[in-house]
């Protein structure tokens, strides 16, 4: 990844420096051409890609229309396998010449390798039907084909390229690399659909699992709860009995022994008090017992609702697994993809993830054309924002330097201006 981004910065340099001053003003055809053919010719020879880089940019400056231009320094990029930077003149590429085959190709090889599958579709179809028999445009378009006839959520492919992989896939089909990749596909299709109807199993039997243990908790805990209910009435008895021990006081009358509790209740025991105090500290008795039976099962049932919920978050856990599978084995589809760059003069280059080192200085060949043009939109520049001695001074070195330039021409008319009397100089 560290690579990619470093050939995309390293693009990006370039044709800043490039367009910078802008684009020169349109020339006669034939001139352009001229200025173009040296350049053209570095692009074709050179093995370094910074070369390449900025003899491209210096040719866009001069002529950005320039569909030899743009075809040259694409199949060079492909050699050299950087298919990542032959993306840029391929756009220019098909909005020029919709019949580049190649152009077409190195898009949609872009577009799937980022995963754009239903744009890969579209561009590789229209390569294809360029190119004809071209291996790696067919190994890309076998596999498109058979992930366009399983997919569920069809992508928007425009009607003409409906048409077109309609009226040629037969032919298609009967080419080796077409129809290799296209089994390969739609074997992982097929393995993919068994993975995804096992791990559905798996899921539905996990997921009974879990929602059974769940119930379970839910009736323990209600259990639980129940438990905490009746120790907390034994606790209120066990204290309402001492109560009634404690404050129990008694009236006599005549033989008979009158008891009145703490809450109210008179109870009648003739002559002999003490058998209703041992009665309360029977009762007592057993409501302590019952309390610690109670306790006892309230603890054993806690210990039972911790397990269980342990082991049906262990369920749970099963089940987001088994879910988790199912979304790597619909991602795994894509990672069987091979994607190859289309060829170059019958031969498929690798692509490459680092950009080479440059073994030299980047050399362009001379073009007073183009470095007067870059030094008077500097001069504009410099004008534009009050700073006429600076302006002055590259306007003077245009003429001395470049005088036979068209360039030329408009500097005497802004050198003029600038020397005109009284016209404030900022120094």
């Amino acid at each position: 990844m560290t690579g990619k981004r470093t050939i995309t910065a390293l693009v990006t340099i370039f044709f800043l420096s490039a367009f910078a001053f802008g684009a020169e003003p349109a020339k006669p055809a034939s001139l352009q051409a001229g200025r173009l053919q040296p350049l053209l010719k570095l692009i074709r020879e050179t093995k370094d890609p910074g070369t390449a880089m900025a003899a491209y940019a210096r040719g866009c400056a001069i002529d950005r229309n320039s569909t030899e231009l743009h075809d040259s320094y694409m199949r060079k990029m492909l050699t050299l396998g950087l298919p990542q930077i032959a993306r840029f003149p391929a756009r220019s590429l098909v909005a020029l010449d919709a019949k580049n085959g190649t152009a077409w190709g190195v898009l949609g090889y872009m577009a799937g390798k980022h995963g754009r599958l239903g744009e890969a579709l579209t561009n590789t179809i229209r390569a294809a039907a360029l190119l004809g028999d071209a291996p790696s445009v067919l190994n890309n378009l076998g596999q498109l084909c058979a992930w366009y006839e399983h997919v569920t959520d069809l992508p928007r492919i425009p009607d003409a390229d409906r048409r077109t992989l309609a009226k040629h896939k037969e032919q298609w089909s009967r080419r080796e690399a077409f129809a290799m990749a296209y089994r390969r596909i739609q074997k992982e299709f097929q393995r993919q659909e068994q993975i995804r109807l096992d791990l559905d199993k798996k899921i539905a039997a996990a997921q009974v699992e879990a929602n059974v243990a769940g119930r379970e908790v839910l009736l323990l805990n209600e259990q639980l709860g129940q438990a905490k209910a009746n120790i907390d009435g034994i606790k209120d008895r066990i204290d309402s009995l001492r109560r009634d021990r404690r404050w129990a006081y008694r009236y006599t009358l005549g033989e008979n022994q009158i008891i009145v509790t703490s809450d109210g209740q008179v109870y009648y025991y003739p002559r002999y008090n003490y058998l209703y105090r041992d009665e309360l500290s029977r009762r007592i008795r057993q409501e302590e017992q019952a309390l610690r039976s109670e306790e006892r099962r309230y603890n054993r049932l806690r210990r039972q609702v911790r397990e269980l919920a342990k082991q049906a978050a262990r369920k749970r856990n099963a089940v987001d697994k088994l879910r988790k599978q199912s979304r790597r084995a619909a991602v795994r589809l894509e990672r069987t993809f091979r994607w190859d760059p289309p060829a170059v003069d019958g031969v498929v280059f690798p692509e490459i993830e680092n950009l080479p080192l440059a073994t030299r200085r980047v050399k362009l060949p001379e073009d007073p054309e183009a470095d007067a043009a870059q030094q008077l939109s500097l001069a504009k520049l410099y004008l534009a924002h009050a700073l006429n001695d600076k302006a002055e001074t590259l306007l003077r070195g245009i003429l001395k330097n470049y005088g036979s330039t068209a360039a030329a021409k408009e500097v005497r008319s802004l050198l003029g201006e600038v020397t005109t009397p009284g016209r404030e100089t900022r120094r």
